[in-house]
């Protein structure tokens, strides 16, 4: 568990070199954050399609909301599934020796063969299970350390760790984690679009497919708020000129720009979660409220909540614990949604009543008829002392 920080922190590493690792990578892993935006998305799309195009096998650990972010794009690539594994078939050689193992090709099937030197082999005694995971590299994208990747990594913790890392990042705090690292100049306007771009030139990347292009010229015009000439740079304009030379870009870019424009309400809603906010005493928890006035004052709904919560954990966080509470504007119930900082963070007595982690909250299972009685019994299974005023 000790592959990290191979190179000095920060040292740059040239988009031709992350390109020759990525030519010689067959299975690769797209790693993201779990607190995603466009920008990140649209680029992971880009890099997804690209390497599928390159005939590599792409596993993407992200969001589960990460389709809709992107619109159609992301349906034409290798999407989220269960990591590649090593697949185990083991059985005590104590209890059935084996005199001999062969395997043959029937059809479109593999038979392994098994001649027992005793008593035949009973199903009971043969085990099956994955082992180590099968990824010749891993891509970090928009990650500035590895604990960002946060509950997208549950199913492969060791992934960042174990395997060769790729990391590409326009986050002036990365720590430069990876065993390669293309880390954004920090006096410099570089954009996440602009260095990923980079490495798919290197790499020869269709860039003038749609499905490529598009989600990468909505990254841009996402980084530098619409190509604002004070935060664009020559190179980012230059880049957006030539991605929507192709035919088919620029509707792809749009139709990804409006499915994904922030709503007033939301953002509203969300202001209003970070304003009704406080820490505990001990500054480990922070408590937030959202009112039935809430959303009847902004015109947000319900369906709103997961954007304006993602928005409020944003904001903070360094607190080991935000919490929600929130008063459904329809049935007049108390929710609870608890997002802890990092997996360690989750006791025992939360992971009982709550329900796995969902895009970094954690949502009782129960609802209170107070917010009062929800503060009492957040207080309980954290141990921490009532804050919500």
């Amino acid at each position: 568990m000790a592959r990290l920080n191979m190179k000095a922190p920060n040292e740059r590493t040239l988009p031709r070199d992350i390109a020759k690792k990525l030519r010689e990578s067959e299975t690769i892993a797209i790693v993201l954050p779990e607190f995603l935006t466009l920008e990140v998305a649209g680029v992971a799309a880009a890099f997804a399609r690209a390497l599928a195009a390159a005939s590599k096998t792409v596993t993407v650990f992200g969001p589960a909301l990460l389709p809709e972010r992107i619109a159609g794009a992301w349906d034409e690539t290798a999407g989220a599934g269960e990591p590649l594994r090593e697949f185990i078939i083991s059985f005590d050689l104590a209890r059935s020796p084996i005199k001999e193992l062969r395997y043959e090709r029937a059809a479109n099937r593999l038979n392994i063969i098994l001649s027992p030197t005793g008593p035949r082999i009973a199903r009971d005694e043969i085990e099956f299970r994955y082992g180590a995971l099968r990824y010749d590299c891993a891509v970090a994208l928009g990650l500035p350390s590895p604990d960002a990747a946060g509950a997208n990594l549950a199913r492969a913790p060791e992934l960042l760790y174990e395997k060769f890392v790729i990391n590409v990042d326009a986050d002036p705090r990365n720590s430069g984690y990876g065993d390669q690292n293309l880390v954004a100049d920090r006096n410099a306007k570089e954009t996440l679009p602009e260095l990923v771009h980079a490495v798919l030139t290197e790499l020869a990347a269709p860039l003038d497919d749609p499905l490529v292009a598009g989600p990468l010229l909505a990254a841009l015009a996402h980084a530098t708020n619409e190509f604002r000439i004070a935060e664009t740079s020559a190179n980012g304009f230059r880049i957006a000129g030539e991605l929507a030379r192709a035919e088919g870009v620029l509707p792809q870019a749009a139709q990804i720009l409006a499915a994904n424009r922030e709503s007033i309400p939301e953002i509203q809603l969300a202001a209003r979660a970070v304003a009704r906010s406080r820490l505990d005493g001990n500054g480990r928890a922070l408590w937030s409220l959202l009112t039935r006035d809430d959303f009847a004052k902004t015109g947000a709904s319900p369906a709103s909540l997961p954007r304006a919560l993602a928005r409020l954990r944003d904001a903070f966080r360094s607190p080991p614990y935000v919490i929600a509470i929130t008063e459904d504007p329809d049935t007049d119930l108390i929710a609870v949604q608890i997002s802890p900082r990092e997996p360690a963070d989750i006791t025992a007595a939360l992971r009982d009543v709550a329900a796995a982690p969902e895009h970094g909250w954690m949502r009782l299972a129960e609802s209170f008829p107070s917010v009062a009685a929800a503060e009492e019994r957040i207080a309980a299974l954290l141990a921490r002392p009532r804050a919500v005023q």
